[in-house]
């Protein structure tokens, strides 16, 4: 069987799953002839769900949701790059589907 901490990540990455399917987000202004995106309002609850089941600050995954980060030159130098809305929502159906696939290949592996 799986251990009680065992089970409470599994909830916790499948509650994640969940609420990453039901972030809405919305235009934001537009920055230098670039479409930004927002989480909508109507989402901030599932946000602060899915930060407290990650155990990840809910600024902190806000900006990864809605803004990419990209190294340039060396010497840990970076850019960020505000995602439009189409690229936000892309982002994190990524992040859900892989969360699930990691969940799945572990529960097949721990099964067998």
């Amino acid at each position: 069987g799986f251990s009680k901490d065992e089970q409470t990540s599994v909830l916790n990455i499948l509650k994640s799953v969940l609420c990453l399917g039901n972030v809405v987000f919305e235009e934001g202004p537009v920055i230098n002839g670039k479409g930004t995106s927002k989480i909508s309002e109507k989402s901030n609850g599932y946000v602060k769900t899915l930060s407290e089941c990650l155990k990840i600050n809910e600024r902190v995954l806000t900006k990864t949701l809605t803004i990419q980060d990209m190294a340039v030159g060396g010497r840990g130098s970076f850019v960020s790059i505000p995602r439009s809305k189409d690229n936000a929502e892309a982002n994190c159906n990524s992040l859900a589907k892989r969360l699930y696939g990691k969940l799945f290949a572990w529960l097949v592996e721990r099964i067998n």
